[in-house]
């Protein structure tokens, strides 16, 4: 099981944080679209802990996004895919 842990993000306003995590994805896209494996990788983790951030920006931690999971497991079942 991966363990989410918020990092210090004093100083930085939400609207910045946000603006993070579309750098992240992009630099996910990027690294999918040229199929470099390590890369999409580690940027897939990037996208992960910079949303986690812009959420933890709003007061929600690590620990209670981690609670929520199971919803998102739930939601996955009975979502269609074409």
């Amino acid at each position: 099981m991966i363990e989410l842990k918020n990092i210090n993000l004093d100083g930085i306003t939400i609207k910045k944080q946000i603006d993070k995590v579309h750098e992240e994805v992009n630099e996910f896209e990027q690294a999918v679209i040229k199929g470099d494996v390590d890369n999409s990788i580690e940027e897939f983790f990037d996208v992960v802990q910079a949303s986690l951030g812009a959420l933890h920006k709003m007061g929600l931690s690590a620990e209670y996004v981690m609670e929520q999971y199971p919803k998102h497991i739930e939601k996955l079942k009975f979502r269609p895919r074409d």
